[in-house]
């Protein structure tokens, strides 16, 4: 059912002499040059009957997602599980064609950096990854997209195989969900993650939203729906018991999510005991330009923080 495909990187013109490393990666020698054809995994699409997610049955549409389903899949096996949540304005088509992250995991399964895990793009609308006026999203995700997946995929069940990435409002979003579901996720990526407090918001930051995503925060923009969600509102749970290990990344030129609003949650978490680190990417600004190149250091701290064991 699973066709395996290959993305072939060409290094010379001519090939001879194809050997197997020991990575299982297919290499040429050709003088100093070779070829490599590196096993491929395959997206497929899907979509959740959700009875959740949408406040009002008007609104009603298919809840899509893709899924990302490693080289030599087989549903004889488990993996571990990854979770990677667009940003505002986008869709869970984000990662795979703007990102270029089908072609990444490829590459950092096959040099052992990650191991085969099946990772996941829902379609997070511009909710923020909360329960708004419009969609019930955090409500949705945890009680149905969740069981779906592991219904439908052979998903490892041990929290330290369950992990989170996002950038903006995704980046956000996967703080929110590793914070409030510790007992699921252990690990969480956040690029250039869109933390504004109610302090830290700039005031046409608030009218945007009031305008054109009133249902998140309302309009006009109301601070303590704002607070009520901000990540140090949380009523965090034991992190001696469910610890949870958080990568950060952020450029140093970004405009629209401050550097110094992730720089406030890596002091935090880590004043509140967790795992953290954080990297400063200097010159860049809130693209994907900057979210094609870090999330490779991002996906290896997941890849490092995996056990997956039953």
């Amino acid at each position: 059912m699973f066709k395996q495909k290959q993305i072939v990187l060409i290094l010379s013109i001519l090939l001879s002499g194809a050997c197997a490393s020991k990575d299982n990666v297919l290499q040429s020698n050709v003088g100093s040059s070779y070829i490599e054809v590196i096993p491929s995994g395959e997206l497929i699409n899907g979509t959740v009957d959700s009875k959740l997610l949408y406040v009002n049955e008007a609104d009603k549409k298919p809840w899509n997602y893709s899924v990302y389903l490693p080289a030599n899949f087989s549903t004889g096996n488990e993996y571990p599980v990854i979770y990677m949540l667009h940003g505002a304005g986008g869709d869970f088509t984000d990662w795979p064609n703007k990102g270029y992250i089908v072609q990444k995991l490829d590459r950092l399964i096959a040099a052992k950096d990650l191991p085969p895990s099946i990772v996941v793009f829902p379609d997070g609308f511009t909710s923020y990854y909360i329960d708004g006026d419009k969609h019930q999203m955090q409500t949705a995700f945890i009680n149905e997209l969740i069981p779906h997946i592991q219904k439908n995929y052979p998903i490892i069940k041990n929290r330290q195989a369950h992990a989170i990435a996002g950038l903006s409002m995704g980046g956000y979003g996967a703080s929110r969900f590793a914070l409030l579901f510790p007992e699921y996720f252990a690990s969480a990526v956040m690029l250039s993650p869109a933390l504004w407090t109610v302090d830290s918001m700039p005031v046409s930051r608030k009218e945007s939203f009031a305008k054109d995503r009133s249902d998140v925060y309302g309009n006009p923009f109301d601070d303590e729906r704002l607070r009520k969600h901000q990540f140090d509102q949380i009523q965090l749970k034991d992190q001696t018991a469910l610890p949870i290990h958080f990568y950060v990344s952020y450029g140093s030129a970004d405009t629209i999510t401050a550097p110094v609003d992730a720089e406030n949650f890596v002091i935090w978490a880590k004043d509140n005991h967790y795992v953290v680190e954080s990297q400063k990417y200097n010159g860049y600004g809130h693209s994907w330009d900057f979210w094609s190149t870090s999330i490779d250091d991002g996906l290896r701290f997941i890849g490092k923080k995996f056990n997956v064991s039953n």
